[in-house]
């Protein structure tokens, strides 16, 4: 909780469901549920880098019929791969407010979009701040509007590199860290399971799970900080925040290490 008290704070107040899992564990597959409501043999989307095609009316679509002002910010992976930009139209789902970034499993310096021309901006800094600073604008514009809002923030870590900032990193000892029962180390059997990464010594693993922890806590700060602007402009009491993931990460069990 030290380390992580937004979250932690955010799941002792809230609903928290503890016993799900992920319908179609993989990036684009699961990020396709999450838009579409389709599982994924009825969107056909079942490996990374597919394109999502607007068959049924998305998330966006749904709450902007419903009256909503709709904003998107962060990954997408749901077009073209992950470094496409999606013009104006189905493709992006009824989300109006657009600000879709590419490359996101580069965590520092990232690129995003004009959400009009397409032309690619480098952002400096560490990319769910930045997305973070993105968010906190759209909240800002919304304080007093009329219409109701919808706005997705999409972070990318803990997903692989494990590079949190320092500080959010070495929050952890990488002695004291624990690992799941199933955790080994790689067999020449486990290339039957690539392209993910094998677990050749418990040192990557705990150098693994020191950035991984990292990132979450980066993260958490990053929530309390929209958190704190719900609270600042007043609207904490009549909005409704869900905190979700598109998947976990293997850390060691069955050999392999990194997202499956």
């Amino acid at each position: 909780e030290t380390v992580a008290p937004a979250f932690a704070r955010f799941r002792r107040q809230n609903l928290s469901m503890d016993a799900c899992i992920a319908n179609y564990p993989l990036c684009t597959p699961a990020r396709a549920i999450l838009l579409s409501g389709l599982y994924s043999p009825q969107s056909h989307m079942t490996e990374n880098g597919q394109t999502l095609e607007p068959v049924v009316p998305g998330l966006g679509d749904a709450f902007q019929q419903a009256g909503y002002h709709t904003g998107y910010i962060g990954k997408w992976h749901v077009y073209h791969g992950e470094n496409t930009f999606v013009p104006k139209g189905p493709y992006r789902f009824g989300f109006e407010d657009w600000h879709v970034w590419a490359n996101t499993n580069k965590h520092y310096d990232g690129i995003t979009f004009n959400p009009e021309t397409g032309e690619r901006i480098t952002m400096p800094g560490y990319q769910p701040t930045r997305m973070t600073d993105q968010a906190i604008d759209f909240l800002n514009q919304q304080k007093g509007a009329e219409k109701p809002w919808l706005l997705v923030v999409a972070w990318n870590p803990p997903h692989p590199p494990y590079d949190p900032p320092a500080d959010d990193k070495d929050s952890y000892n990488p002695s004291t860290l624990k690992f799941r029962p199933n955790v080994r180390l790689s067999t020449p059997a486990d290339d039957l399971l690539r392209p993910y990464p094998q677990l050749e010594s418990f040192e990557t693993l705990r150098q693994a799970e020191q950035g991984y922890y990292g990132g979450i806590s980066a993260v958490d700060k990053e929530f309390a900080r929209l958190l704190k602007t719900l609270d600042d402009n007043g609207m904490s009491d009549d909005t409704i925040v869900v905190y979700t993931s598109d998947h976990g990460d293997m850390m060691g069990s069955h050999g392999h290490v990194a997202m499956r």
